[in-house]
């Protein structure tokens, strides 16, 4: 725990703008906030849904305390950095990984290069990491044998925790769903020989247990959805930013002038300005009024479907990108041939142990309390690798790799072990 506050607290001093380098806008929302505009748009002033809400209001609150912006994100962030170790540790012990394991995992979460990258900067990615391994060590103690009482209250609170992360970063919504499911398909904890046991044994270990996370869920994430509902009069879960994303890497210019030309991936630059001034220009000359969040976050997924149907082969091209990039090994878009040979160096092992982890779960088909942290990857995996991808976009699942990844090791140092005494 010191040497994370010690490292980002060094990082910060060494590079202070960047706690206040607003690239999304997350500090001018909860400055408008906090001056009581409510959540709107920080140039039309109008309410918005184009970014989700609970990190601008988090800092707002912050900021009502008269604290300065970049100690306000550094604040939070190292309270997020704070909780990613802990429930991190806790996480581990529930998973019975052995005391060095344990704090190796912290460690790895204290150093890990994105992690601390995005610890001093305004962005999401930190504190959904936190909300997000907060919700599964509740998760993973309500499918522990426990107390069922104790186990609906960790069920719901694990429920409530992904609604707040969800409203932090919207993919959050889709590992609700898989949780859920999860749950849902569950085998009972004690068998039952009756029909009538079965059917008792189903309802209390799947269906309420399911039910209580679902519910849990929604009731966290409504307010957001209410309020959308009055200002916007449609259903939006997560954001008005989501057309725009799929269509940003599923579109005629991208596929043009980076799966079958010669541009770089992320796509920056002048190419992508203008490509975003023609979106803008067509979508006017179609009718599209360009003010309304809803109508171009429509216009856009409209934009993105007929670019994926016109040209399968490019879009399934541009997700093979995507899905490279999000499990990239240097992280560093313009970084050093030494920065990248260490970032190298530090991930290589990581995907090793992560891989041996996989593979020997697959093998035994007997993921058991490790399925959850599998089905959280695979939720962030699904959805970028349709939607717009670099690799920060892995850093809120960052301590979910490292726990499979350190347990993977120690898979390996197991074998080892046994081999040396037969041996």
């Amino acid at each position: 725990m010191f040497l994370s506050i010690l490292l980002r607290g060094l990082l910060a001093w060494n590079q202070p703008t960047l706690l206040t380098d607003d690239a999304d806008g997350y500090l001018a929302h909860a400055q408008l906030v906090g001056e009581q505009h409510g959540f709107v748009g920080p140039y039309t002033l109008r309410p918005t849904a184009f970014r989700p809400p609970a990190y601008p209001l988090l800092l707002a609150l912050i900021l009502a305390a008269k604290v300065p912006a970049g100690i306000a994100v550094l604040l939070i962030h190292l309270v997020s950095t704070a909780l990613c170790i802990v429930m991190t540790a806790q996480l581990a012990r529930q998973l019975g990984f052995s005391h060095t394991a344990i704090l190796g995992s912290a460690l790895l979460i204290a150093l890990d290069p994105l992690l601390l990258r995005y610890s001093v900067q305004p962005m999401t990615e930190l504190p959904c990491a936190a909300f997000l391994i907060t919700a599964l060590t509740l998760y993973l103690t309500s499918v522990s044998p426990c107390d069922s009482g104790f186990s609906r209250y960790a069920t719901a609170g694990s429920g409530l925790l992904l609604a707040i992360g969800a409203l932090i970063r919207p993919t959050l919504l889709v590992v609700a769903v898989l949780l859920t499911l999860h749950r849902l398909l569950m085998k009972p904890s004690i068998p039952r020989l009756s029909i009538h046991g079965a059917l008792n044994a189903a309802v209390r270990d799947r269906m309420m247990p399911a039910m209580v996370l679902a519910v849990a869920f929604a009731f966290g994430i409504s307010p957001w959805i209410i309020r959308n509902a009055i200002h916007f009069h449609a259903f939006i879960p997560a954001t008005t930013h989501g057309g725009y994303t799929l269509a940003l890497g599923n579109n005629p210019d991208f596929y043009r002038d980076v799966i079958r030309g010669r541009d770089a991936f992320p796509w920056d630059g002048t190419a992508l300005d203008q490509w975003q001034r023609s979106s803008l220009n067509r979508a006017r000359q179609a009718g599209v009024d360009i003010s309304s969040e809803t109508a171009m976050d429509a216009w856009y997924y409209e934009l993105a479907i007929q670019a994926i149907r016109e040209s399968p082969r490019s879009f399934l091209q541009a997700c093979k990108l995507r899905l490279q990039r999000f499990w990239a090994l240097s992280t560093a878009d313009h970084a050093s041939s030494l920065q990248s040979t260490l970032l190298s160096v530090w991930y290589a092992p990581l995907w090793a142990g992560l891989l041996v982890a996989g593979i020997v779960q697959l093998k035994r088909r007997n993921a058991g309390l490790c399925l959850p942290l599998w089905l959280c990857i695979a939720a962030f995996c699904l959805m970028h690798t349709v939607y717009w991808t670099d690799t920060r976009m892995r850093t809120p699942v960052m301590p979910v790799m490292i726990l499979l990844s350190m347990q993977g090791w120690s898979m390996i140092w197991s074998a080892i072990r046994t081999g040396q005494r037969k041996t």
